[in-house]
């Protein structure tokens, strides 16, 4: 499974690695910059050391997942928990009606 990876090189920035220097427009502060990637959800069905990531597998902690969901790298196992995350991170990627549409579809 290498979405993890590809997430990785596109969050980079760096063109030699498969990123991009697009930067697309987000709410942010003067002093910021726009990420070059709105959002990669990561669906959570693997064990990790099964995983490809820039990071060998015992590497890859809690702290490690932090600093992967500041690069908007964002890690769920249900699409509930994917549509809340985009919404809390305000991606602009999910409004609240579609959070509630997800959250009443989830349920039915």
């Amino acid at each position: 499974q290498g979405d993890l990876l590809a997430a990785q090189l596109m969050a980079s920035g760096d063109e030699q690695l498969g990123g991009t220097s697009t930067k697309a427009p987000l709410k942010t502060t003067e002093q910021e910059q726009p990420p070059n990637l709105l959002a990669a959800l990561i669906h959570e069905v693997l064990p990790d050391e099964k995983v490809l990531a820039l990071e060998k597998a015992g590497d890859r902690g809690p702290a490690w997942k932090r600093q992967q969901e500041e690069r908007r790298i964002m890690f769920h196992r249900t699409y509930i928990g994917a549509a809340i995350q985009l919404y809390e991170r305000n991606t602009g990627l999910v409004t609240a009606e579609q959070l509630r549409f997800v959250a009443a579809s989830a349920i039915t």
